[in-house]
């Protein structure tokens, strides 16, 4: 139990100061503050954006609303077609450049299933109350995850064929060093994921629907139980050493998260309670989450304002968003409760945004029950934690070098998918938080910063 607040208390602190990274991003009238949380800006000095970062990649974005967006660019069978007909090529002579062609052509097909689950879900999370959508959604995401680790098993054995040369060379090493890795799904694991999946759609139709919690924690019981049977059935002693090591791809250990525990207690908590009580009247931040009912599109127009400031890359990025209107923030009754995160759109080179913002936030002893990653995603969200204290570095580097702080963050967003956490700081010119004194100096020059020691 403490280490899951201490962790909520990591995450609540960068949420407060992350409206600060940015020197004059407070955009908010004076007049409409939150009645117990005082007015503490922190800007130093107008500075210009960051401009001379630009990708380098070219993004062909579609610019196409959200709502117009078929659910259903690709039949299953036209996937299932082109699987079978890679499937005979490895196993004739000369089909070098139609097997490479197949390849493309799977890569492309399970983009749009992706897709089509990442838009049901968009649908279904709007509209809760809908069984159709869900019934949409949880079909769709399963054919995506079915076709995408059979594909995946197909590839290694193409790597393994008298193809290996050439599709390894036409991939690349990368590529093919996280295929041959990949999980090989027995028919225990298969059942076993086919259970967790049906688990889950049970806590998303329970949370909907304001459950008890004595039936929760019984579906939290089941959950426990057929993930570690799932990481046993790939042979690992439990499911924490296999989502960290395998579903996660984390660089870090629990082990390594608990040797920096007591440096979070010691010196970062206790400047977290001193900022609360610097700037509110009570030393209560849930105040916060009770009194924010701003539209969404206030909430976007503030977030331009501060985006302009940052760097014209990410401004390009948020006018094709507000364009095409490929986001939700809207406060509502029907939509998936208490949850916020951006999702993947590949078919269409973009991604949407989706947030049921906190009515109120519970804070008693059933809160967990409500936190859907403890259910669907154990142990990723220690993640946030991680990512929060890095972020504290990047927002102190700012205060002194805004440019160079925002250098940084936009090499993050830069690194491949796949790279691991410690490896992304490394890349990013950033201190290793799981390095003693790390976290200790980022809490001490955090209460400089805001002059919290007296």
């Amino acid at each position: 139990m403490k280490r899951k607040y201490l962790l909520l208390l990591t995450v609540c602190c960068s949420c407060l100061l992350a409206a600060f990274i940015c020197s004059g991003c407070n955009n908010r009238d004076s007049s409409q503050k939150h009645t117990a949380v005082k007015n503490h800006t922190f800007a130093k000095e107008t500075v210009k954006p960051y401009s001379d970062f630009k990708y380098t990649d070219y993004f062909n974005r579609s610019n196409l609303s959200l709502t117009d967006r078929s659910m259903d660019s690709i039949d299953i069978d036209t996937f299932k077609s082109t699987f079978n007909e890679f499937h005979t090529a490895l196993d004739s002579d000369g089909n070098e450049e139609r097997i490479l062609s197949l390849y493309d052509q799977l890569c492309e097909q399970l983009n749009m299933l992706l897709t089509d689950a990442t838009l049901a879900q968009y649908a279904y999370y709007l509209d809760t109350e809908s069984q159709e959508k869900a019934e949409r959604y949880h079909s769709k995401e399963s054919a995506y995850t079915d076709s995408f680790e059979k594909t995946s098993s197909l590839f290694q054995r193409a790597l393994s064929s008298q193809y290996s040369d050439v599709f390894r060379s036409y991939i690349g090493e990368d590529k093919a060093s996280r295929i041959e890795n990949s999980l090989i799904y027995s028919d225990e694991a298969i059942a076993l994921k086919q259970q967790k999946n049906e688990l889950i759609q049970r806590y998303e139709a329970l949370i909907t629907q304001g459950a008890k919690e004595q039936e929760l924690k019984q579906l939290y019981i089941d959950l426990v139980n057929t993930n570690n049977a799932f990481a046993r059935s790939f042979g690992y002693a439990n499911y924490p050493d296999f989502v960290y090591a395998v579903e996660y791809g984390r660089d870090y250990t629990m082990t390594d998260l608990k040797k920096i525990e007591n440096e979070v207690k010691d010196n970062f908590i206790p400047v977290f309670h001193e900022y609360v009580s610097s700037v509110t009247e009570d030393d209560s931040i849930y105040v916060v989450y009770d009194e924010n009912h701003d539209r969404g599109e206030e909430k976007i127009h503030r977030l331009c304002k501060c985006i302009q400031k940052v760097c014209p890359a990410l401004e390009e990025s948020l006018i094709h968003l507000q364009k095409n209107t490929l986001y939700d923030v809207e406060a509502s009754s029907l939509k998936y409760p208490a949850l916020s995160f951006s999702a993947p759109l590949p078919a269409y080179n973009d991604a949407y945004i989706y947030s049921s913002p906190y009515n109120n936030f519970i804070s008693d002893d059933t809160s967990w029950t409500y936190i859907d990653h403890v259910f669907e995603e154990p142990f990723y969200y220690i993640g946030y934690a991680t990512s929060a204290l890095a972020s504290f570095e990047l927002f102190l580097e700012s205060r002194v070098d805004f440019h160079s702080g925002v250098a940084k963050y936009m090499t993050l967003t830069t690194v491949p998918a796949g790279t691991k956490y410690q490896e992304a700081l490394t890349i990013a010119g950033l201190n290793n938080i799981f390095e003693p004194g790390t976290i200790a100096k980022i809490s001490e020059d955090l209460s400089k910063e805001f002059d919290l020691k007296k």
